[in-house]
């Protein structure tokens, strides 16, 4: 055995993973009995992971360096991870048996899509990790979190409060183009993931199309960037506190119109009745 280290995994798409358990995994890293035999370095970015059954740990790490003088390093950035059932032990798996002798590792999640079903657990850390960065995600409601071998209860506020990861991330499910057909482009309607990423051009310039990153000014959130303009909004705002009401009096010359809007918008009148405005 020999170690094996910068391990960049880019740019694929697993649809409904079974391995011959019946219960498949996207990503597993394993080994790390000995120095000979370490994985560190793992970079797995831009990646789509959509299982419209049940499967097993969406990443599986079983595999975290206890070397002090070279701790491993893990990078999980822009990925859309889905899962339509169960997901055994977690979106995010810490299976190591050895617990409490990896806390030097360095662990970063970030600008990713966890799409689970209600309950099921995002990550699941037998331990804790010192050097762990958790941020700019999306997770769909009421998902579990496990830290140092405790369950925490449900949902990112509760995560946030437990740890202090994932301060701006969001707890929302993306609109995208066709989930039920596994095409987890996002949607130009989409309010969850859409120019809500932070940027990390110092480690990715283009997304799972090979389309550069950011398209606009914003990033996205998980693997696909939006190419396109967003829709164009159409939705009036809405309006109230208008001023003055009703009809003013006979002989009045001048006045002062005023009018409360929720977004920033133009407004428009005429001094004569039944115009309409666009």
């Amino acid at each position: 055995a020999r170690p094996t280290k910068d391990i960049l995994i880019e740019g694929n798409i697993w649809k409904n993973t079974y391995d011959w358990g019946g219960k498949g995994t996207c990503l597993g890293i394993a080994g790390c009995d000995s120095l000979e035999s370490t994985v560190s370095n793992v970079k797995f970015y831009n990646n789509v992971c959509w299982n419209e059954q049940d499967m097993g740990p969406i990443i599986n790490v079983n595999c975290l360096q206890d070397f002090d003088e070279n701790p491993g390093s893990y990078e999980f950035l822009n990925n859309t991870l889905y899962a339509g059932g169960s997901i055994g032990f977690g979106v995010l798996n810490i299976s190591t048996a050895d617990i409490g002798t990896f806390t030097e590792n360095d662990i970063t999640f970030q600008n990713n899509i966890v799409v689970i079903e209600p309950r099921q657990v995002a990550f699941r850390f037998p331990f804790t990790i010192d050097s762990f960065v958790s941020d700019n995600n999306t997770f769909s409601p009421l998902a579990k979190f496990i830290w140092d071998g405790n369950d925490i209860g449900l949902g990112v506020s509760n995560w946030y409060d437990a740890t202090g990861q994932d301060f701006s991330s969001f707890e929302c499910i993306p609109t995208f183009v066709d989930v039920l057909n596994g095409d987890l482009h996002l949607d130009p309607s989409d309010g969850c993931a859409l120019n809500f990423g932070m940027d990390l051009s110092r480690d990715i310039v283009t997304d799972i199309d090979w389309e550069g990153r950011p398209a606009d000014n914003f990033w996205d959130i998980g693997a696909d960037e939006l190419s396109g303009p967003p829709s164009p909004d159409t939705t009036p705002p809405l309006r109230s506190n208008a001023a003055p009401s009703g009809t003013l009096p006979s002989g009045t010359t001048q006045t002062t119109i005023s009018l409360t809007t929720n977004e920033l918008a133009t407004c428009k009148y005429s001094i004569k009745p039944g115009v309409s405005f666009d």
